[in-house]
């Protein structure tokens, strides 16, 4: 079970991260409604936010913030976090990746204006 979670984890991280049809991303999203988004890093702590930002993907950061939302509520009705939808998305836009920076700063460094309001 571990393995399988493991992997689908990776096959999650290699679609999401490097995909920018955002169809597929949606469809993968649909049928992987388990996978915890605000958790998924790659092995240099990036979030999905960290790589959008960087490339100036703004529609697919939508998109990826509207699911994100929606699997809260989700599991807040199973009490499986601590902070209210809000504070929980703030907490994982400012995520910090090992080497320190965050998705706003990648937006900035690009800049990517539009991701930048986005988030502030």
């Amino acid at each position: 079970m571990e393995d399988t979670r493991m992997r689908s984890q990776s096959e999650t991280i290699d679609l999401l991260f490097h995909n920018r049809l955002i169809d597929e991303v949606r469809e993968h999203l649909d049928s992987n409604p388990d996978i915890d988004l605000l958790r998924l890093r790659d092995r240099d702590g990036n979030t999905v936010l960290h790589q959008l930002a960087f490339e100036g993907h703004i529609d697919i950061i939508r998109l990826f913030v509207r699911e994100a939302k929606r699997r809260l509520v989700k599991h807040y009705r199973k009490s499986l976090y601590q902070r209210s939808e809000k504070q929980e998305i703030k907490v994982w836009m400012d995520l910090q990746n090992s080497e320190g920076f965050t998705p706003i700063l990648y937006a900035a460094y690009n800049g990517h204006i539009d991701i930048i309001k986005y988030f502030v």
